[in-house]
């Protein structure tokens, strides 16, 4: 059987698979280089795929002899080889698809773009070299545009998979000339990456259609410019996911973030029941004064919202400092179950001994089966040793928790 007898339509792919998975791996790289010519998509997809797992040097000789120019339609299929077998023999042969003018643009952009994927799969210094060097040539262009618009968006993918401090840095100069040609895989790899110079472009993201990811990257970067955009999306968005975002966007910028957001929320009752909400999470995140954090907390603690009293009951308990114990003790007698739940977790993370009785008499009383497992539990650590830390004399160190609880 031979592979010239395939095509890449109809019901075929199955018989194609089932005719590579039985060849040899020698058998299959001769095969490959035949099927270049053929023009044998499905054949050739497949086929790199196994041989790059593989990792044979029959695989990567075959790979390249064809990214050789002039470049067979199907090439880019011998740049996916090399990348998936991570062969560092490969990068000249790869360097050469990034730019050859002997193509035009239409012929050139499938083994372009699989070229640079390839180069930050290998990810030697070479390899790094030719993609810092090929973003670098886009940056002085300054004007990318049409047969450039994939090719910007694979450049940013693979620097960021990099993930270096120099291909972080070439990202950076990117953001300021690649325009809206942002798609929604790039804009996530280079959130994943962003320091905090990002920050600027991130906040740009939040007011299109690429927010998620602006959100992403804050989560990781916000400093105190992204505060005021961020508060903006906590009060218009529909979507709860993007809230949540948002919320632990605004933690991440610390303190500042708190500030700006608390008076609004606790002391003006018509502050969105998403922004009393996030001000209860936050609570539990940053630093702030115990005369403060007594005074904000008694504030969240009475909230008409049960949601906004019970993330502030949790918040109380991951700062644990024993000056809101009497505010927590009141809270065990709160209409709502989940309130009283996470203020008796919030009781035995901090550490109080004082709480023992009433704890005793919720875990027997309470008509709940959660709140009373939670009293229960709470009792057991109090029972522990605890050592010293950041969570306050309880000893527990405080962690960060998603906001959509409660």
């Amino acid at each position: 059987m031979d592979p010239g007898e395939y095509t890449p339509f109809g019901g075929e792919h199955a018989a194609v698979a089932r005719y590579i998975d039985g060849l040899s791996v020698d058998e299959l790289a001769a095969h490959f280089e035949r099927s270049m010519t053929a023009r044998i998509g499905t054949f050739a997809h497949r086929a790199a795929l196994r041989l790059g797992a593989s990792g044979d040097p029959a695989g990567v000789d075959a790979a390249l002899r064809i990214l050789t120019p002039p470049y067979p339609r199907w090439s880019s299929h011998a740049a996916v080889l090399l990348g998936l077998a991570r062969a560092e023999r490969g990068v000249p042969a790869l360097v050469g698809c990034l730019s050859d003018p002997a193509l035009p643009a239409w012929h050139q952009a499938p083994p372009r773009l699989d070229a640079v994927t390839a180069l930050a799969r290998i990810g030697s210094p070479e390899a790094v070299d030719a993609l810092v060097a090929a973003a670098q040539a886009q940056v002085a262009a300054e004007d990318p545009h049409g047969d450039e618009c994939l090719y910007l968006q694979r450049l940013v993918q693979g620097l960021c998979a990099v993930g270096t401090a120099r291909t972080v840095d070439v990202t950076l100069a990117l953001t300021g000339v690649m325009g809206e040609l942002w798609d929604t895989p790039t804009t996530r790899a280079l959130a994943q990456r962003a320091d905090r110079r990002f920050v600027p472009f991130l906040v740009e993201l939040l007011a299109g259609p690429r927010r998620p990811e602006g959100l992403l990257g804050l989560e990781r970067v916000a400093t105190a410019r992204a505060v005021p955009a961020l508060i903006q999306v906590l009060q218009t968005a529909d979507d709860r996911a993007l809230r949540y975002s948002a919320t632990r966007a605004l933690a991440t910028a610390g303190e500042h973030a708190y500030q700006e957001l608390s008076p609004g929320a606790y002391r003006n009752r018509q502050a969105g029941t998403a922004q009393r909400r996030a001000v209860a999470w936050i609570l539990g995140q940053v630093d702030v004064a115990t005369w403060q954090l007594t005074r904000h907390a008694a504030h969240l603690l009475a909230d008409r919202d049960s949601g906004v009293r019970a993330r502030a009951a949790a918040s109380v308990g991951l700062v644990g400092d024993p000056a809101c114990v009497p505010l927590l003790l009141d809270v065990l007698g709160d209409p709502c179950h989940r309130v009283r739940a996470r203020a008796a977790t919030a009781l035995g993370r901090i550490g109080s001994r004082d709480a023992r009785r009433r704890l005793k008499d919720v875990a027997r009383r309470d008509p709940v089966r959660c709140v009373r497992n939670a009293a229960d539990a709470a009792l057991r650590a109090l029972e522990r040793p605890r050592r010293p830390g950041p969570g306050g004399p309880g000893g527990d160190p405080p962690h960060v928790r998603a906001p959509g609880g409660g």
